[in-house]
């Protein structure tokens, strides 16, 4: 059976400190990432809930790098990209 173990003397750890473990060497990986590729992106504040700016992701550390309020002539241009969709057909 995979997960956890605990292997000898050492404790195993609980989720907030994995959790916490994580958080401390996601932020050093985004302090020390050069943030060369990039991606405009739409934010999501929840799942099926989009707010009306977009976000410039580092692809490398996910850090968001910028953000952008979206102008009205943006918003119709995108619902149109939508219904149209990005090959030209119809979405239903």
């Amino acid at each position: 059976m995979g997960g956890i173990r605990n292997t000898g003397n050492n404790k195993m750890k609980t989720y907030n400190q994995l959790k916490k473990e994580f958080e401390k060497n996601v932020e050093k990986l985004q302090k020390q990432c050069p943030h060369k590729r990039t991606k405009w992106m739409d934010h999501w504040w929840a799942l099926g809930h989009q707010s009306s700016y977009m976000v410039k992701v580092c692809l490398r550390c996910h850090k968001i790098i910028e953000k952008n309020n979206i102008h009205k002539s943006c918003e119709k241009k995108r619902t149109r990209l939508w219904h149209k969709g990005r090959n030209g057909k119809s979405n239903p």
